[in-house]
């Protein structure tokens, strides 16, 4: 089996993080050959790229060439054989990745207030709602209105997470409406002025920049998500942080939050 066979229309994988990789592999490696792929892939830890980056495209031209042979007839035991002989001999292996949050992470909530109020109105409401709600961006971006219930100082979003799981997300009654007047939501609580559903590299660029402007270079969504994470950990204990979060499992959960082990002078202090 070679690459080649499937250098013309790369077939979809049916995961879309892998289908999104493969999209961008093939612009940027340009003819899609054996020799082209594996030189790409083995040079990505050489060019910064992430762990979790390195795997995905990994995974994603493993999984590519693995749907082509058994679309062709090919057994899956010798297609399995078959993968594991080329990416061995290549030596092409997974990137151990360190799923654990550390401070570089997290922003402190005393400073992500400086950051909204140093923001334009828009980008300031998006970060406020943003760790309120401790949403993934897509997340927040996909609220309607007619998901969302006033109760009280609080106000219920009914939301569509990762995995097409359910869950529902709180925001300050008072910030809801700050944000219906200034963003004049008709069909999403966060839309354009032309009054369509905010981008979401647009909206992640918009947020980076606040930061930016103010001196944090790793001010991103998904940080301020870690960020309410760690401050309400201890507040609130793992279970609802978890479902907060809409973590499939509590044991994501623990992977990413509690990996603070107490060191050596920690634990002779306490003695």
């Amino acid at each position: 089996m070679e690459l080649e066979k499937v250098s013309k229309g790369t077939p979809r994988t049916g995961i879309k993080a892998y289908d999104s990789a493969l999209k961008v592999m093939r612009c940027e490696i340009g003819e899609f050959t054996k020799d082209n792929v594996l030189a790409y892939l083995k040079g990505l830890e050489g060019k910064g790229y992430s762990p979790a980056t390195i795997n995905t495209r990994i995974k994603a031209v493993r999984k590519m060439l693995t749907l082509s042979a058994l679309h062709e007839g090919e057994h899956p035991a010798i297609t399995r054989e078959k993968m594991d002989a080329i990416f061995n001999a290549e030596g092409l292996k997974l990137v151990k990745v360190d799923n654990s949050i550390g401070p570089e992470d997290v922003i402190d909530p005393e400073d992500l207030k400086r950051i909204i109020a140093a923001s334009d109105e828009r980008t300031g409401l998006i970060i406020e709602a943003l760790y309120y709600s401790a949403a993934r961006i897509s997340e927040l971006l996909g609220i309607r209105l007619d998901r969302c219930t006033v109760r009280g100082d609080a106000v219920h979003c009914e939301i569509i997470g990762k995995g097409r799981r359910a869950r529902t997300i709180y925001l300050p009654a008072a910030l809801f409406l700050r944000i219906k007047s200034t963003f004049r939501s008709r069909t999403w609580l966060f839309e354009s002025k032309t009054h369509g559903q905010l981008d979401r590299s647009n909206t992640w660029k918009k947020v980076a920049e606040a930061g930016r402007a103010i001196g944090f270079g790793n001010l991103h969504p998904h940080a301020i998500r870690h960020s309410w994470a760690t401050s309400n950990l201890e507040r609130l204990g793992v279970h609802k942080v978890s479902r907060y979060l809409g973590h499939a499992d509590i044991s994501t959960t623990s992977k990413f939050y509690l990996h603070n082990n107490a060191s050596a002078e920690e634990i002779i202090t306490e003695l």
